[in-house]
């Protein structure tokens, strides 16, 4: 997410000056908690269930919905929490979409959310590749996936290539793609 949003706004940051988030991946929950330097590590199992936590990252598909139907209840519990004052992020490996197209889909499912709510596979390769990069402009980026992780790349400052130029590209990058095994 933008380093330019409220952090109020943000909620990856409210997230992370949380300490302590739960997980919550097919339907199965794990309390997670933050080292000092802010890498995510599994603590153990939880059983207290979100109501006792500030903040929870679901999983989209098989969480909040399976395929394009929201799972039972799912709409409901995240407006439930919300207006109890829990920050509810939502995490994707599916870089198919942007966090903008993943908002639509959840608002359309009954889900209100906004853009900064979500962060998908792309943003978390994105984020990474300028963490431990640094200034990536003007290098190239031979992308095998959609076009949403192409635009997630692209905001890094890499300059998405393709044909001859991809031959020399100093990044490949693959994430999605259906066609790639």
């Amino acid at each position: 997410p933008p380093d330019s949003a409220p952090a109020s706004r943000n909620p990856v940051r409210a997230v992370l000056r949380a300490g302590t988030v739960v997980v919550v991946r097919d339907h199965e929950s794990v309390q997670v908690g933050l080292a000092p330097d802010r890498a995510v590590v599994v603590v153990a199992p939880t059983s207290c269930g979100p109501r006792g936590l500030a903040s929870l990252l679901l999983d989209l598909d098989g969480v909040v919905y399976i395929g394009g139907s929201p799972t039972p209840g799912a709409g409901e519990t995240i407006k439930e929490l919300r207006d109890e004052g829990k920050t509810v992020v939502f995490v994707t490996n599916d870089p198919k979409r942007t966090a903008a197209g993943y908002s639509e889909k959840l608002r359309e499912l009954g889900v209100e959310t906004a853009p900064e709510d979500v962060i998908t596979s792309g943003m978390a390769l994105a984020y990474h590749i300028k963490s431990t990069h640094g200034d990536v402009n003007g290098l190239k980026a031979y992308v095998v996936g959609s076009q949403s992780l192409k635009e997630e790349i692209g905001l890094t400052g890499l300059k998405v290539v393709e044909g001859e130029e991809a031959k020399h590209a100093d990044f490949v990058i693959v994430g999605g793609h259906p066609d790639f095994h």
